[in-house]
């Protein structure tokens, strides 16, 4: 986007409707008078390095559906994604981490409600399992397949997974003779081992291990590893009104105890391990800690003894006490390290998130704005290939639909890139001639103003309005009324920024326009109103905006988002 422009000359146009937008309200901008700062830079060239890219998924129609990746691996000279759609359970094929094809639809994928959330290299060459559905609800599910492109739903015998209800395999790992995957039931966990991924047995049900169908006694088993000639496997015990960390030990897969990661009692809240993977003959696991809806990493030398390293903003993750939800759903041992995989809320949408470790104890953030986007994207899973690692999960779409989606870096995505360093910026104050009280920028509330204003993001500086705390709303082009490059009118549809507040068609609504040169940004500003409405998830409330110019002299883009988004014309 080229909006740096706009910290060098900024303009504010700004014009008031504040009767309920129920009727097309026609808006026309007026310019005022501004002062703007600049900043000196100097530019270094540097070696080339690898980056983070957003790869192609072959899409798949209907687009306002929902398709997820859930599980990754390298499987000989290409990565092998699984997980679901409308179809059934969905397989995709990658020879560079860069472009995804989807496996033709086949009999054993086409089961309906069928979803694949794991996969290992195993049996006959792939083993994926998860959930298929049948006349009385879900069941688990496993596949098989030789090379990643036909698919065979394993039917043991006798029938080991029909069995009525709710239930499904989250996580499979392969031990020295024997798999072990690990699910759910109707409240309860559950846990299977088969020694070639055809025929399974269940382990079976202990309430003390497993839990039982009540909610004082609640169990889940998120994840498993092969550890030590025996295996772990992790997830959440709740007892009462806490939930804790919890763990599950066996020398042969046979034969399980449960350990919580605290005693009962030590911690209150809620605490979940959702991945475990080795690093340096030590057990690392990833999830999330609560209050605060934060990640967290624990730490074992032998599965009993557990240690929380790290939780909390550390992770870049600030919570329900804050602003922000963050989780931690996956992490995988590489090369360098180990890498953790999920998502971070900001501004009512979530980023795709990676954390990366060299030693598995102390952990970072990786700030990229690629494994973001225009709505929400969630990362569920990580896998080493061709010298990078590739990321998988979803991508929300602007009609609401959820599409498979995945990334990928490596030395096939290295850049040259350049560092410039700047002057300190200091904050853009905009005063037209009415003085206004209020202050507001992209993503924000309106706020009281203050001399100088803090400039907390420098690609989005802060403009004048006189209406306190009003909230900034999304919207998009009504695709009913379609820019015309010879108008100044642009048609759009008015939805609200966060999942708050009551119908939009009740509330006031103002515009306001930050322009530079030919690059316009377009704030609506929505009537602050009561808590305890319901999220605006319809097609919008439609709204005309004058732009006194020709659209096709102009880039427009969307206030909402930081740094704001290219709306017209369309990217």
């Amino acid at each position: 986007m080229r909006m740096a422009v706009l910290l060098a000359a900024l303009s504010v146009v700004s014009a008031c409707s504040s009767s309920p937008a129920s009727d097309s309200t026609t808006t026309s901008l007026a310019t005022a008078p501004t002062t703007a700062t600049t900043s000196a830079t100097t530019t270094t060239t540097l070696e080339a390095i690898p980056i983070w890219v957003r790869a192609q998924v072959e899409p798949r129609s209907p687009t306002n559906g929902y398709e997820t990746m859930n599980a990754v691996v390298a499987f000989g000279d290409q990565l092998v994604a699984a997980g679901t759609s409308e179809r059934g359970a969905e397989v995709w094929l990658s020879s560079d981490g860069l472009r995804w094809s989807r496996v033709a639809l086949q009999p054993d994928l086409a089961v309906p409600g069928s979803e694949i959330n794991d996969m290992i290299l195993a049996g006959p060459g792939l083993v994926g399992a998860g959930e298929a559905g049948g006349e009385d609800g879900y069941s688990p599910a496993v596949w098989t397949s030789t090379d990643g492109l036909e698919w065979t739903l394993v039917s043991p015998d006798p029938p080991t997974f029909e069995r009525p209800g709710y239930g499904g395999i989250a996580a499979l790992t392969a031990g020295p003779d024997r798999l072990v995957a690990v699910g759910y039931g109707w409240s309860n966990a559950a846990i299977w081992t088969s020694v070639d991924g055809a025929q399974w047995s269940p382990i079976p049900h202990d309430d003390d291990l497993f839990g039982d169908a009540s909610e004082a006694s609640y169990r889940t088993i998120d994840d498993v590893v092969a550890f030590e000639g025996g295996f772990v496997a992790v997830g959440m015990a709740q007892d009462g009104d806490n939930a804790r960390a919890s763990v599950w030990l066996s020398a042969d897969g046979i034969t399980w105890s449960r350990h919580d990661a605290f005693p009962a009692g030590a911690v209150t809240g809620y605490q979940a391990m959702r991945s475990v993977a080795i690093s340096n003959g030590s057990l690392i696991a990833v999830g999330v800690d609560r209050p605060g809806d934060t990640p967290a990493v624990w730490s074992s030398n032998n599965g009993v003894e557990w240690t929380l390293l790290r939780r909390g903003s550390h992770f870049g993750g600030r919570g329900i006490l804050g602003t922000a939800y963050s989780e931690m759903r996956a992490v995988i041992a590489t090369d360098g390290g180990m890498l953790a995989v999920g998502s971070i809320q900001e501004a009512g949408f979530f980023d795709g998130a990676v954390w990366s470790s060299t030693d598995g104890f102390s952990w970072g953030r990786e700030e990229t704005a690629a494994l973001g986007g225009r709505w929400s994207q969630d990362l569920n899973s990580a896998a080493e290939f061709a010298g990078g690692i590739a990321v998988i999960g979803t991508d929300t779409t602007e009609i609401g639909g959820v599409t498979a989606a995945a990334w990928f870096i490596g030395p096939s995505t290295a850049v040259v890139p350049t560092t410039t360093t700047t002057e300190a910026p200091k904050p853009t104050i905009v005063t037209p001639p009415d003085a206004p009280e209020f202050l507001m920028r992209c993503g924000s509330r309106t706020r009281p103003y203050e001399t100088p204003p803090p400039l907390t993001y420098p690609d989005c500086p802060w403009v004048t309005t006189t209406d306190p705390f009003w909230s900034v709303a999304r919207w998009m082009l009504d695709p009913a009324n379609p820019p015309e490059p010879s108008e100044s009118v642009l048609h759009i549809l008015v939805r609200e920024g966060v999942c708050a507040n009551v119908h939009t068609e009740e509330r006031g609504i103002r515009t306001i326009l930050m322009s530079s040169g030919n690059d316009a940004v377009v704030f609506v500003l929505l009537e602050p109103t009561g808590f305890g409405g319901g999220c605006i998830i319809g097609p919008g409330v439609p709204l005309t905006i004058d732009l006194g110019r020709p659209l096709g002299e102009l880039t427009v883009f969307e206030g909402f988002f930081v740094p704001p988004l290219e709306r017209y014309p369309v990217p």
